[in-house]
């Protein structure tokens, strides 16, 4: 259930314990020191959301830390939003020291931040030991050449992320020159946005010629070995092996759908289903329906009316509407 709030009372309901919500809203507000340090003790102990959206809420260092350190402990949450606020150099530090820890985090947006080179050094350094977060959003932060080269020298060894966003940072060639020099030790990042930037035609080329490289190497594998324990999991590999994502939770469907769909994206239609023995694959042709992968795959334990994805806010739940509307209610949806 996604809540808009339009007071920092209002969002402290919905983190109440009690509350049902999986997706919250504050957004256009004044999130002060106090009101911070309510907020971020309440996310602690909230094992129910699953994004936050907290952007332009003139949120600057001191309100970040209390933030950044409820993320830390806080197991649920899987997307954070914090675009157009001022966390600068020093909330990038308190940012970076959830992600050393925060094993659950998938989605980072951090675009429009004032958080220039020393910033992106102390995200990069960060993102060279995390192992959950697939998309991060830096966009507009003024990180340059040198930021880059931080954020490149992080992709040699991360093999997590799929996605990142670095439009409008002041970043050259050197810097486009260090992040093509990263697809040599990186095979799993498939999108990279480098518009609104002074790179060359050359540069760019370079780097689109590397992602599409990467990109025919994946497979999208649902994985089923676990299915006795009604548990299903959906993840990413490159074909050498690598796991990319992996995604358990089925509770939230319309998070499930979308993440669904962000990898056959990404794995182009090729999927790989593993059968509970573990012994047996079946490769999929990109036209195989949705519906009918998860008739297969879908234990009996997971129960999700359909209606729900009917009334789902989201672009790519309307795209597989079609996939999943054939299914009965005790094959989960």
């Amino acid at each position: 259930m996604e809540v808009t709030a339009h007071s920092i009372d209002e969002a402290m309901q919905v983190l109440d314990r009690t509350s049902r919500a999986t997706v919250l809203k504050l957004e256009d507000q004044y999130l002060a020191l106090p009101d911070a340090n309510r907020f971020a003790a309440a996310l602690r102990q909230n094992s129910n959301l699953r994004a936050l959206y907290l952007r332009r809420d003139c949120i600057e260092h001191q309100e970040v830390e209390q933030i950044a350190d409820a993320v830390a402990q806080n197991s649920s949450l899987i997307a954070l939003h914090l675009g157009g606020n001022n966390i600068a150099e020093q909330g990038s530090k308190s940012i970076a020291s959830a992600l050393a820890v925060n094993n659950t985090l998938t989605d980072l947006r951090l675009r429009y931040n004032g958080m220039n080179e020393q910033g992106a050094k102390d995200i990069a350094h960060a993102l060279e030991w995390n192992t959950s977060l697939t998309v991060i959003d830096l966009e507009g932060n003024r990180i340059g050449d040198s930021g880059a080269t931080h954020i490149a020298t992080a992709l040699k060894t991360n093999s997590a992320l799929t996605s990142i966003d670095l439009r409008n940072n002041r970043i050259g060639d050197s810097g486009a020159e260090a992040l093509l020099a990263a697809f040599e030790h990186n095979e799993t990042l498939t999108t990279l946005k480098l518009c609104d930037n002074p790179i060359s035609p050359e540069w760019q080329q370079r780097i689109e010629a590397a992602l599409k490289r990467n990109r025919p190497t994946r497979v999208l594998i649902v994985d089923l070995a676990d299915s006795e324990s009604g548990d299903l999991k959906i993840s990413c590999t490159s074909i050498g092996g690598k796991l990319v994502a992996t995604f358990s939770d089925i509770e939230n469907l319309p998070d499930l759908l979308k993440r669904l769909c962000e990898q056959l994206d990404l794995c182009e239609g090729r999927l790989r289903l593993v059968l509970p023995d573990g012994m047996m694959l079946h490769e999929l042709p990109s036209t195989t329906k949705l519906r009918d992968l998860m008739k297969t795959l879908l234990p009996s334990s997971c129960k999700v009316d359909a209606a729900q994805c009917q009334t789902a806010a989201s672009d790519c739940c309307q795209r597989l509407s079609s996939a999943v509307m054939g299914l009965t209610p005790q094959l989960a949806f």
